[in-house]
């Protein structure tokens, strides 16, 4: 079976957008297992030639509009069909409500991962908007999920909260341990250290 994730952009992963990063490596670790995995993006730049090395096939549609799909995209789902799972990446993407019917209308299950877009946080931002979008228009496309990714316990019970019949699945970001920088020097053993990853916020 296919698995295809779709994403706003094209998941260059030396962008400073986590989301890019985490699909990346997602597809990359796939197809190191052996799975047949594709990467589509909703780019404008999407003629433009893709400069990331990739071991993973790649696909970019050209937008149309907040909530139109691009005719190329839209016989890209029919000539898949039921041979393969789609992994949506992100939250309040407005094309990914008609992305899910057209993914419903041709029986491919679809995931979703919002990557701490519905945590409580993150909703308070424009609030209003955003709680009126979530009611009326982002809880739709989340009820056609097979599953919702959360990556966190908040993340989850924030969502749980604002839509309990949604199904979720905790299962929190991998690392990849390639990127991860490290010292063979211990340094100053008396200077007491404290590491931090995270994001900084206003």
């Amino acid at each position: 079976m296919k698995i295809i994730h779709i994403v706003l952009g094209r998941a260059n992963p030396h962008r400073m957008n986590g989301v890019n990063r985490v699909v990346h490596n997602l597809a990359t670790a796939q197809t190191l297992i052996g799975e047949d995995v594709e990467v589509w993006g909703i780019s404008g730049s999407y003629l433009e030639k893709d400069e990331v090395e990739r071991n993973y096939a790649t696909s970019w549609f050209r937008p149309k509009g907040k909530f139109g799909l691009d005719k190329a995209l839209i016989d890209a789902i029919r000539s898949v069909g039921a041979k393969a799972v789609c992994h949506l990446h992100g939250g309040f993407i407005p094309v990914f409500l008609t992305l899910s019917k057209h993914l419903k209308k041709e029986r491919i299950p679809f995931f979703l991962t919002p990557h701490g877009t519905y945590t409580q946080g993150a909703m308070q931002g424009n609030s209003f908007v955003k709680k009126w979008y979530f009611e009326f228009i982002e809880r739709k496309m989340l009820l056609r999920a097979q599953e919702v990714q959360c990556l966190g316990h908040a993340e989850e019970s924030d969502l749980k909260a604002m839509a309990p019949k949604v199904r979720t699945r905790l299962i929190p970001n991998g690392q990849n341990f390639e990127e991860l920088k490290t010292s063979s020097s211990k340094g100053d053993v008396s200077v007491f250290t404290i590491g931090f990853c995270g994001r900084i916020s206003k």
